[in-house]
């Protein structure tokens, strides 16, 4: 049940962010970046750790559903 949670969790919030990187770290989002590096250097600076963070893929980019899986 809560990984279920989980994955509704991070639904949402690639629909909300579409195009973006994202950072969660439990049901707080701690960064939106337009880069993976910009994300990176944020948490850095916020020194926060434990942060998962993933990319949200426009529609175009879905059309090229193997590089994202």
């Amino acid at each position: 049940m809560a990984k279920e949670l989980e994955e509704d969790f991070i639904a949402k919030i690639k629909r909300k962010h579409v195009g973006k990187w994202i950072g969660t770290k439990g049901n707080d989002i701690v960064v939106t970046s337009d880069t993976y590096e910009e994300a990176y250097k944020e948490l850095k600076k916020k020194g926060v750790d434990g942060v998962y963070v993933f990319y949200s893929p426009t529609e175009k980019e879905k059309e090229y559903d193997f590089l994202f899986g």
